[in-house]
Parts: structure tokens; C-alpha cells; sequence
């Protein structure tokens, strides 16, 4: 028997996240098997200890840490909050299953500039730093649909509790 989320489904967006994603009201979402689903998503504010983003019930087994900017990305990299940053990868890495989000266009990792003058330097700590804990970094550029990210989000969520119920329930 392959695991179902619950609907409606509960996300939980951290109360530090300081520009929160929105999220669909309706997310039609296809398992591997059987028709699509529509689910109803609940966003919800609460504090969590790992990540950004999870469902509730669920945040000891997924999560979603995002950054939303390179001025955000290089201060957790290079800059006053990376110790903070490092123990938040070490809080993802101990889950079955975490990612990084960032949601920035990849090519200004690449290009110098006020908050990043040494992006060479940034990108080679960030990767060893995300490498060396087996964490997958994925990119979603901003875009003019305000729940495309929120709906990445929530996919990338359920195919992770997809996986780990076939993986520890089959």
C-alpha cells in the first residue's frame, strides 16, 4: 500500500522566515500511481527547529531550508551568520531527507558585486559546505507567479515522504 498525504495538508512555514512563500490554495498533486489528488493546503506558522518549510507531522523526516537572496546566501557563507548557517546544515543533514532552496538566478553566485565581491570564494565554500553533509542544492529562480515556488516547495515535500514510506514501509 503506497502512503497518501493528508488532506488538507498542513505546511509549516518558519516563524523567522522573514519573506515567507505563498502557497496555492489547491495543489493537484499525482502520485506514481492512480489519478491526481487535489489537496488542500494549509499554510501554517510555527517554529521549526530544522528548515524552513515542512509538513507538520512530518518535519522530522523532510524539510526545505531556503535563502532567498545572494546578500542572504553570502552572510550565511561568508559573513556573520555562518556558524548559524553551518549548524543549520548540520540540523538538515541528520533528517532522511533535506534540501537547500535558493531562490536567486544561478548566474549571481557567478557575478561580482556589492554583497558578494569575492563569489569565487563564496562558491567554493557553499559547495564544499553542502557537499561534504550530502545536501542537494536546488535553484528556482523568481518568477511572476507569487505559488510556483510554494508549489515546488510542496512537491519536492510530498515526493520526499513519497520515498521515505516506500523506502522504510514497503
Amino acid at each position: 500500500m503506497s502512503w497518501s498525504p493528508p488532506n488538507p495538508l498542513p505546511v509549516i512555514m518558519d516563524t523567522r522566515e522573514k519573506k515567507p512563500e505563498s502557497f496555492p490554495g489547491i495543489l493537484t498533486w499525482n502520485p506514481m500511481t492512480g489519478p491526481g489528488k487535489n489537496l488542500i493546503i494549509e499554510p501554517v506558522r510555527e517554529k521549526l527547529i530544522t528548515g524552513d518549510y515542512a509538513v507538520r507531522g512530518f518535519h522530522n523526516l523532510a524539510a526545505v531550508e531556503k535563502k532567498g537572496s545572494i546578500e542572504e546566501l553570502y552572510s550565511c557563507v561568508l559573513g556573520k551568520n555562518w556558524s548559524m548557517f553551518t549548524r543549520q546544515l548540520d540540523r538538515l543533514a541528520e533528517l532522511p531527507y533535506a534540501m537547500l532552496l535558493l531562490t536567486m538566478p544561478l548566474h549571481t553566485l557567478t557575478c561580482p558585486g556589492p554583497y558578494s565581491p569575492k563569489p569565487d570564494r563564496m562558491m567554493d565554500r557553499f559547495f564544499r559546505m553542502t557537499a561534504v553533509r550530502r545536501l542537494p542544492v536546488y535553484f528556482v529562480p523568481p518568477g511572476r507567479n507569487p505559488t510556483r515556488t510554494g508549489s515546488w516547495i510542496i512537491r519536492w515535500l510530498l515526493g520526499a515522504l513519497v520515498c521515505y514510506h516506500a523506502e522504510n514501509y514497503s
